[in-house]
């Protein structure tokens, strides 16, 4: 059985952003850092989401959370 490429974890890209984004339930202000998928650009919450609820990509939020540390 081989792995399809979506499921090979891929690291989210960091955007800060410029102004007010809502994504899902949440509300994210001006200035703050969020992550995008880097398959399709997707705007992801951090440490909610494991796949890319766009694509199917699943997210290695592994630096995310040792730069939290």
């Amino acid at each position: 059985m081989s792995l399809c490429s979506r499921d090979v974890p891929q690291k989210p890209v960091s955007v800060t952003l410029d102004e007010d984004v809502a994504i899902g339930r949440f509300i994210f202000g001006a200035g703050t850092t969020i992550y995008e998928c880097r398959s399709c650009k997707f705007l992801i919450k951090p440490y909610y989401d494991n796949y890319c609820p766009s694509c199917g990509q699943k997210i290695d939020w592994s630096d995310v959370i040792n730069n939290h540390d």
